[in-house]
């Protein structure tokens, strides 16, 4: 991925990314201050059963580092997708395929693809 900058004034970059957090809902319970509920109502947020998405541009890392400061593991109770940098996402998004476009993610219980010019998730846990 290409990114460039410019500004008159000074050489600070700004992330312009988005990113989609994936959290399996009895981690948020159990760890984030309010449990699941303190968590939706907080971030605007999607949620079954089972996991609840969260979607958010340029403060991923500072997001992150508040998720871990409060006992959160990436990885183990939650996955952050960033859409911009999957290129192929782009690419495949132009045809029309039969079945999603699974991804690994490195994690037991999350799957992860692109279907029809959409991001999907599945609880595989």
């Amino acid at each position: 991925m290409t990114t460039s900058s410019a500004t008159a004034t000074t050489s600070f970059k700004l992330d312009c990314s988005h990113h989609t957090f994936i959290f399996r809902n009895d981690a948020l319970e159990q760890k984030y201050p309010g449990g699941l509920d303190g968590f939706k109502n907080g971030h605007r947020s999607g949620s079954n059963d089972l996991i609840t998405v969260h979607c958010e541009a340029n403060t991923a890392v500072d997001t992150i580092r508040e998720l871990e400061a409060i006992g959160l593991e990436q990885g183990e109770d939650f996955v952050v997708i960033n859409t911009d940098e999957c290129e192929i996402l782009q690419m495949i998004s132009s045809y029309e395929i039969e079945k999603p476009f699974w991804f690994e993610d490195g994690t037991d219980w999350l799957r992860y693809g692109h279907w029809k010019g959409r991001v999907l998730v599945w609880y595989d846990g």
